[in-house]
């Protein structure tokens, strides 16, 4: 939609103006010096209007469709390279590839009926543009032999009137992308418009200088906005004193990790109040709040900068290489980022891909820890890693959670045995609450969990090892090392024909076409004579005035 709009009111709408101008000032003319002319010319105008509307529909639902099949082929594209591996494993490659073909072939359907109407409305059009010059040609020769009209005053209207509905025919695309770009508007300005329930560029609410860390979920109802039919948490009563660790743990889609969404404000609950400190949350600035509060979350974003950046621009803006570094030795990440090259300036990647899991989730932690936070929540935060990383990782949490209310959100119930307070979920609602001790020796919900993972269904191993950067990317896009950068990898990449390897040839390029030789062939010929064309009309038009 912003596309749109910025093509509307771009380079586009200068050109409506301009061509709205040349037709009136075009006729204006014409209807002064040979009026009779004018409306000789005109008769025919509304014949190119049809035409032109009727080629501009065509070609226009025909690229509408040709674009949607080309996004298709480019997403099963892109899917299938980014998981290679996965296609490679089970023998996918023939089909994922006989996919993208068939997609292609809809954008080959529709590009030749787009190109058929092209060239049929254009052919149309022409057609009517040289008759109308035929016609205004002999009309001025009757004008002038009558002595109605000199040849000059007929040749000045017939450019006139010619340009400006040219012109204006023109215009037409530009039309579309102004109308389009109404429409478009429409859609943005009703976003921009729109009053945020949460807003967190809003100044108004309470900014105390320090909170205490105490966090009370009071018979909390809640649905998401798009599943108002599903209700995720019902009657959720839970108190976090401050200071303690408290784990949810339960099976996935209770509701545990909408707790954490709650705290930080992405959501209010439908029913109930999330208090901090004895205070509705919803009284608190949204801003202010959110300082007061660090996340580390199953699947660490990192930004394609570096790792002292994604330490210090998100989690503390302004920090100092002192604080990052001690953010960084609380998290155990000290070490492993002095082992690369260019330390703390090394290049973490899109999204981190130059990183192990562990480290990822170590670097999360600073960034996490940097603030100081008073509220800790731990979403998932060793789920998706190995044995070896997430002992490493868990030592990180266990250090990080010293003096802080910490809330964790807990797949696995071997990283929160020493949480101060464990809370059983299911279906939406807190079923049993206690220590590690107390709910193991009540046999319930918690000791069925434990037990089934016990069972060695869940124990994660896997064969990456921390010190590995990155692996799970293709060779073809992984910087040489974690301490290279990107220009240094595309100048050395850009050598590539250093070695007297030849260009492909213009011939070879052919060859590949040479099924369709015949259509080119076709539109070879048809393109000569179109270059010829104009000569043989300055020929015939020279002749006019011999």
């Amino acid at each position: 939609d912003i596309n749109k709009i910025a093509d509307g009111i771009g380079a586009k709408y200068g050109r409506i103006i301009s061509s709205v101008v040349s037709f009136i000032v075009g006729y204006t003319i014409g209807f002064i010096y040979v009026w009779q002319l004018t409306l000789v010319m005109l008769s025919l105008f509304p014949l190119m209007v049809i035409v032109g509307a009727m080629m501009s529909k065509v070609t226009g639902t025909y690229a509408a469709k040709e674009l949607k099949a080309y996004s298709k082929a480019g997403h099963v594209a892109e899917q299938s390279i980014s998981s290679i591996r996965t296609v490679a494993a089970f023998g996918g490659e023939q089909r994922q590839a006989d996919l993208y073909e068939s997609k292609l072939d809809d954008a080959e359907k529709y590009g030749v009926k787009k190109g058929f109407g092209t060239g049929v409305g254009m052919g149309c059009f022409q057609l009517v543009n040289y008759i109308n010059y035929a016609l205004s040609f002999w009309y001025v020769i009757k004008l002038t032999r009558e002595g109605d009209a000199t040849t000059g005053d007929g040749m000045l209207v017939f450019f006139a009137v010619s340009l400006g509905s040219l012109l204006l025919g023109q215009a037409a695309p530009s039309g579309e992308a102004l109308a389009a770009a109404q429409g478009a508007a429409f859609a943005v300005f009703h976003i921009i418009d729109r009053k945020s329930e949460i807003d967190a560029s809003e100044d108004d609410g309470r900014k105390p200088a320090v909170i205490m860390g105490d966090v009370d979920f009071s018979d909390i109802d809640f649905a998401y906005p798009t599943r108002e039919s599903v209700k995720i948490l019902a009657d959720f009563s839970l108190r976090v004193p401050r200071g303690k660790r408290v784990a949810l743990v339960g099976e996935s889609g209770c509701g545990k990790s909408t707790i954490v969404k709650l705290i930080q404000r992405f959501y209010d609950p439908v029913l109930g109040r999330v208090l901090l400190d004895g205070q509705d949350i919803k009284s608190f600035n949204v801003r202010h709040l959110r300082r007061f509060i660090g996340v580390v979350n199953q699947e660490p974003v990192l930004f394609a900068t570096t790792i002292a950046e994604n330490i210090a621009l998100f989690g503390k803006e302004g920090a100092t290489q002192n604080e990052i570094i001690e953010a960084a030795r609380m998290a155990n990440a000290h070490d492993f980022i002095c082992n690369f090259p260019q330390g703390y300036e090394t290049l973490c990647g899109e999204r981190g891909v130059q990183m192990s899991g562990g480290q990822k989730q170590r670097i999360a932690i600073a960034r996490a820890l940097i603030r100081n936070p008073k509220i800790l929540l731990l979403d998932e935060a060793t789920s998706a890693l190995d044995t070896e990383s997430e002992a490493i990782v868990q030592d990180a949490l266990d250090r990080a959670g010293e003096g802080r209310t910490t809330i964790i959100i807990a797949h696995r119930l071997s990283t929160v045995k020493n949480a101060d307070i464990i809370a059983a979920v299911s279906e939406g609602y807190i079923k049993e609450i206690g220590t590690h001790e107390e709910l193991v020796a009540k046999r319930g919900l918690y000791h069925t969990l434990l037990k089934m993972q016990e069972g060695g269904s869940d124990d994660g191993d896997e064969d990456d090892k921390d010190s590995e950067i990155g692996e799970e990317t293709d060779e073809a896009f992984k910087l040489e090392s974690p301490g290279t950068t990107i220009s240094e990898q595309i100048s050395k990449r850009s050598q590539v024909y250093d070695d007297g390897t030849k260009p492909v040839s213009f011939r070879s390029l052919i060859k590949l076409s040479s099924p369709e030789w015949k259509y080119l062939l076709i539109g070879c010929f048809g393109s000569v004579l179109y270059g010829a064309f104009p000569f043989l009309y300055g020929k015939a038009y020279g002749g006019l005035f011999e």
